[in-house]
Formats: C-alpha cells, sequence, structure tokens
C-alpha cells in the first residue's frame, strides 16, 4: 500500500534571518583541524547556513562557535557563490544550536 505524501509529510522548522559573526572548525575525531571565520545567514533549529573563504567538503564534521555558544554538526552542502561559499550545516541532534548552549 502506498501512503500519501500529505500522509507523510514532515514540516521543517522555518529558519530564520540571523547575520552574524561565527568560527567554523573542521573536525577529525572530534579535535579541530582547520578553522575559518564565517557569516551566518540563517539558523533553524536543526542547523544553519553561512558564508565563508574556502570550501568545506560535504559530509565534514564541524564545529561551530557562536558569541552565544557552539554547535556540533556535518555540512550538508557547499555551494561556491564567488567570491565565498555558501555552507549548509545540520546540527548534531544531541548537540545545541548556537544561543542555546
Amino acid at each position: 500500500m502506498l501512503s500519501h505524501e500529505s500522509d507523510t509529510e514532515r514540516r521543517l522548522p522555518e529558519r530564520k534571518s540571523s547575520v552574524c559573526r561565527v568560527e567554523v572548525q573542521e573536525l577529525d575525531a572530534g579535535a579541530p583541524v582547520t578553522s575559518q571565520a564565517g557569516l551566518q545567514e540563517d539558523t533553524s533549529p536543526y542547523g544553519a547556513g553561512i558564508r565563508v573563504r574556502k570550501p568545506i567538503p560535504v559530509g565534514q564534521p564541524v564545529k561551530v562557535r557562536h558569541s552565544r555558544g557552539t554547535a556540533i554538526g556535518v555540512v550538508q552542502r557547499c555551494q561556491h557563490q564567488s567570491p565565498e561559499y555558501f555552507v549548509g550545516i545540520q546540527y548534531d541532534h544531541h548537540g545545541n544550536p548556537p544561543g542555546k548552549s
């Protein structure tokens, strides 16, 4: 039996515009490997969109440091938007988004 999309549709939380400076650390086995400054452009309880100068590979674990907290997540997309890159990060369900820790 096929289910209708409306039966299984999951509504995602609305993304909010949130422009602020962040630090994005690429992690290897939980330890920072590289770090770069970024500009967070939007956020939701499950992730954030951040502009950075250097690309970060999809699947890369990262830590996002914000003036009000930190979050651990994974890069879900990295799109070149000259001269920078727009990185979509999905937060780890066990972590807290910036501002909530």
